[in-house]
């Protein structure tokens, strides 16, 4: 049986379902790239009335991603052949997951304008992308979930 973990936003309107497992298999990724930030994508599929994405798989850093300890920039390589098998799944791209290491798994500035940017592309098709951010490190993990709308960003709260 595959435990669920919750984050919904403060009105209850929206929110996403992640298993301990991907959660898990998130901490296995940030573990071996320590100290550096490392991310990939969220695919998954939403409910009906769009309320709810159920993250369903997470990819592993594409490679040529440019990574320091301070900073993480996802390159595309791969990513297309990756998402077109998940859409024969019915499953589509949620938006983006990445890890701050030691740190807190609050977004920063620049995280933000990258979700902003993301969710006004038309070539993606996913006005509200969501950003899971990993931070800390193996002794102590810590979990930001986001969704963002064109000028809003929209904080899910674990539940």
């Amino acid at each position: 049986m595959n435990e669920i973990q919750y984050f919904e936003s403060k009105d209850k309107n929206l929110g996403i379902q992640i298993s301990i497992q991907l959660i898990q298999k998130l901490h296995n990724i940030c573990k071996k790239a320590y100290p550096y930030e490392t991310g990939g994508i969220l695919i998954g599929r939403y409910s009906e009335d769009l309320k709810w994405a159920q993250i369903m798989t997470v990819s592993e850093t594409p490679l040529k991603s440019n990574r320091s300890h301070i900073s993480f920039t996802r390159n595309s390589h791969g990513i297309t052949l990756i998402l077109k098998k998940y859409w024969e799944e019915k499953q589509y791209y949620l938006g983006e997951w990445h890890y701050h290491p030691g740190a807190s798994s609050l977004p920063s500035e620049l995280d933000k304008k990258t979700m902003f940017m993301l969710s006004r592309s038309t070539k993606l098709h996913c006005p509200e992308p969501i950003l899971f951010v990993v931070g800390g490190n193996i002794n102590e993990w810590n979990h930001y979930a986001g969704v963002y709308k064109r000028n809003e960003e929209i904080i899910l709260k674990e539940v």
